[in-house]
This record gives structure tokens, sequence and C-alpha cells, in this order.
């Protein structure tokens, strides 16, 4: 689709891509995912979460809010 620009997020600790139109929600889907818990490389905590998004550039805080 022409002028469309689709956000895609890898998980950092599987194969798995989070997608969508906007970051917010992208870094929503993200979030969620990382702190599942299903292994211990999925039991992101916050101060994790912190570090992960200084180094991707993300903003985990603002991915709480309600979308």
């Amino acid at each position: 689709m022409v002028g469309v620009e689709v956000i895609d997020l890898q998980c950092p600790e599987c194969e798995r891509v989070f997608s969508s139109l906007n970051l917010r929600d992208a870094t929503h889907q993200l979030r969620a995912h990382l702190t599942t818990r299903m292994n211990p490389r999925h039991s992101y905590t916050p101060a994790d979460l912190k570090e992960l998004g200084k180094e991707a550039q993300l903003d985990f805080d603002t991915a709480r809010a309600k979308i």
C-alpha cells in the first residue's frame, strides 16, 4: 500500500515481530509480550523495560497508557 508505513518491532528474546501502523501500539504489544513470564527470557521488570527503552529509543511508559 502506497504511503502506509508499518512499524515492526522484533522481540529481543525471540523471533516474534510486533507490527502496527503506529509506534505506540507496536511498543505496547512488545511490552505485553516481554512481561508474559512464559519463560525467564520473557520476564522483564520495569527496570529491564526502561533499559531496553533507552537502547532501542522506545517509550514503554507511554505504552502503558490506554490506547
